[in-house]
């Protein structure tokens, strides 16, 4: 076998073992927490209230279920109706704006609200579920108090 394809290979089988034993650590970590008592994560909100909770016996757990899911779905429909307003917010917002705001500007603002269309992990109401990315930072002003072009 060539050097050259030695070199990829090996480059391969240790790109692949490295992806396997990430996925299995953080399978391990996560079992792991969980037998230490820690609640479950984000977004799963009937697995944190039977964390919560802590069911007597299986039996009570298999009452409290289609409690918790319609409690959640409630909850979602909530998140949902304000996300939808926050968005109309935010557009609202920019009508306003756009004759206060030069191209550069504008362009941050409109970049920060396809942000959250595009990225579920955007902050919620911006079309994401959060916790997502900061707004950018402000920048110091430049020469006559403009802000620099990005």
């Amino acid at each position: 076998m060539r050097p050259g394809a030695k070199a990829a290979l090996l480059l391969a089988v240790t790109f692949l073992l490295g992806g396997a034993i990430g996925a299995l650590g953080a399978g391990f970590v996560r079992q792991h927490r969980m037998a230490q008592g820690e609640p479950p994560g984000r977004g799963d909100f009937v697995a944190l209230m039977e964390h919560l909770i802590q069911p007597r016996d299986s039996a009570q757990a298999t009452l409290l279920r289609p409690v918790l899911r319609a409690a959640d779905r409630r909850n979602q429909v909530i998140v949902d109706d304000a996300r939808g307003a926050l968005r109309r917010a935010l557009d609202s917002l920019r009508v306003e704006l756009v004759p206060l705001l030069d191209s550069a500007q504008l362009r941050r603002l409109d970049e920060f609200a396809a942000l959250g269309a595009a990225d579920s992990r955007a902050p919620a109401g911006l079309g994401g579920d959060g916790p997502g990315r900061p707004p950018p930072r402000a920048r110091p002003p430049g020469p006559r108090g403009t802000a620099p072009e990005r």
